[in-house]
């Protein structure tokens, strides 16, 4: 008794607070058709669904974020951000992970497997690493043949490995981007080259058959099956061929559908795609399956699709009881007081949504794509759209909100402080000629990084005044009360803002590329690799790291107030911290005067 006590002390008091999630959704990303159930690699874990009905059978979440799948025999192998993952038959739960390089791609022959990484292709029998074969160019699709894989790579054309031994027996002179194998036939999607079809029966010596829709349309996915053939230029559209005949195949025209994930199953295709905008912000689609039938490619037939949640979660600020939430095409607001249990309570739908979002009292905005759009929710239960500022500028930007105005930058349209006006129009006041990546504010002075190599300062006290600025690396900012977190590729750097127009370095600690950071009084959060580590700020001259527990997969942005963290974590938002006190209960809806 006395050293489970002990174990429980040891257990940073965080880690014990409770978590919730909102939204879950998946992102198809690759598809995998095992039998009647084509399995849709979602970024959450992997999805499986009824080939001929759609419906959906399981939804399996992986620790990290998936990226790809293949079955070794009736196990399902899923490739994550973490390693590989290996679940048996109508199973939720994994018989192993093992950690391996980063890698992008998995393919199997039903006994082996192929990992791309990006130093070249590993081959794993079970869980033992069996060979290795070396490779500088990028990877970007593998095939299998019994035993001989087909690797497209960036520039080297298509080399042929003998899954035994890595050995290279041959090279393809094809310049593929994704590959397809269909009986003893080898397809490829060439870019601008088309479609090819190699004869590979004998792998050590394959045979060009064909080529069509050379010079017409981008050619970047393909899948075969039962005679047809289908490419997909992504998140554009998708082209069917007949080739029953292979030495003459048959193109028929282009069909305009987002697409990011295609396979081949019989005469049926399956398909998956996102929406992106203007500025190449994706907007998902709510559709992460949708079959057709092609026995007729000329005239293929949809069959069904399911509809889910749009698309990625991109941005979340708190109150500590609210969560705003971007999640294009919606703007979100989410009661969290209860961590457990977020719930939505009002949503206000932006077809122009920005990604990113920042809070402050009744004021909340969103940016990043050279706009702000500033929603009132002084009412929460029914946000408003205020107004809205175009810097003329585009991706990435930056913003934040003063106690009298708000802040806009932009690498193409410099540093803005703008007001809106009651009917909604935006009233610049004041600009500085630069390209900030970041702004945070504290008070009346504004923290900013110049394309990341420079932390600039402005007093914004009346209008915009640049006080300095001062060469560092900077990839991030957070203030937390007095302290201001600087940080760079691979260390958090703490300053005291006493004089808040002439920071002073106080203490770093360490930190490991990648994630997202926020800070509040005493505390700075960092979600990234899988988890949340949070600093201790008591000591600023000795910050310090700690886990937390908190589970993240895909982190775009936190926020943390009051010991309540939010996180927009790509497929889901996540909640963590103490419970804190419910928002007010919506006002009375108004009562229509009665007619006499």
């Amino acid at each position: 008794m006395r050293r489970l006590i002990l174990l429980f002390l040891l257990v940073p008091a965080c880690a014990l607070a409770q978590s919730g999630v909102w939204g879950l959704r998946g992102i198809t990303r690759r598809f995998v058709v095992h039998g009647n159930v084509v399995y849709a690699v979602d970024g959450r874990g992997v999805t499986a669904y009824d080939a001929t009905t759609l419906t959906r059978l399981e939804t399996i979440e992986t620790d990290s974020e998936s990226l790809d799948a293949a079955f070794t025999g009736d196990t399902l192998v899923v490739l994550t951000r973490g390693g590989l993952e290996r679940f048996p038959p109508e199973s939720v739960v994994p018989i192993a992970r093992q950690e391996i390089p980063p890698s992008t791609r998995i393919a199997s022959n039903g006994q082996r497997i192929a990992v791309a990484g990006a130093d070249g292709v590993r081959f794993y029998d079970g869980l033992q690493l069996v060979a290795f074969w070396p490779q500088a160019q990028t990877i970007t699709a593998l095939a299998w043949h019994n035993d001989a894989l087909f690797v497209a790579t960036a520039s080297s054309g298509v080399p042929v490995l003998d899954g035994r031994t890595a050995t290279q027996i041959t090279t393809i002179g094809e310049s593929a981007l994704d590959l397809a194998v269909d009986g003893d036939l080898l397809y490829t999607a060439s870019g601008r080259d088309g479609l090819a079809i190699y004869d590979v029966s004998d792998p050590g010596a394959p045979r060009f058959v064909s080529r069509t829709a050379e010079s017409d349309g981008f050619h970047q996915l393909v899948a075969a099956s039962g005679g047809r053939a289908i490419t997909a230029e992504v998140s554009k559209s998708v082209r069917l061929f007949d080739v029953s005949e292979p030495a003459t195949p048959r193109a028929f025209p282009s069909v305009a559908q987002p697409v990011e994930a295609i396979a081949a199953s019989g005469t049926r295709l399956f398909i998956a795609g996102s929406i992106f905008d203007a500025n190449g912000i994706e907007k998902g689609s709510g559709v992460p399956l949708r079959a057709y039938d092609v026995a007729q490619a000329e005239a293929p037939r949809l069959l069904g699709e399911v509809q889910d949640l749009a698309g990625p979660v991109n941005g979340a600020a708190t109150d500590g009881t609210l969560a705003f939430v971007s999640d294009p095409p919606f703007f979100r607001v989410l009661d969290v007081s209860t961590t457990a249990a977020p719930k939505e309570i009002a949503s206000l739908r932006l077809d122009t949504a920005n990604p990113y979002v920042k809070s402050l009292g009744s004021r909340v905005i969103l940016y990043g794509n050279g706009t702000v759009q500033f929603i009132d929710v002084s009412n929460p239960y029914r946000p408003r759209l205020a107004g809205t500022f175009d810097s003329t500028g585009r991706p990435p930007g930056a913003a934040a909100i003063s106690h009298n105005a708000f802040l806009e930058g932009n690498t193409s349209s410099g540093f803005h402080v703008f007001d809106f006006m009651p009917d909604g129009t935006s009233r610049f006041i004041a600009g500085i000629k630069t390209h900030p990546v970041e702004i945070v504010v504290s008070g009346d002075v504004a923290y900013y990084i110049i394309e990341y190599q420079a932390l600039g300062i402005a007093d914004i006290s009346v209008g915009a005044r640049l006080v300095s600025a001062t060469q560092m690396p900077a990839t991030q900012l957070a203030v937390a009360d007095r302290l201001l977190l600087v940080r760079s590729p691979n260390l958090v750097r703490v300053f005291s803002l006493a004089d808040p127009f002439a920071p002073v370095e106080l203490g770093s600690a360490p930190l490991e590329p990648g994630g997202v950071i926020a800070a509040e009084e005493g505390a700075a959060y960092v979600a990234a690799n899988g988890t949340i580590l949070r600093m201790d700020l008591a000591n600023p001259a000795s910050p310090s790291f700690q886990p937390t527990g908190w589970r993240v997969v895909a982190p775009s942005q936190i926020a943390v107030t009051r010991g309540k963290a939010v996180v927009a974590d790509r497929y889901a938002l996540r909640v963590f911290g103490p419970d804190t006190a419910p928002p007010p209960p919506p006002p009375p809806a108004r009562r229509r005067p009665s007619r006499p």
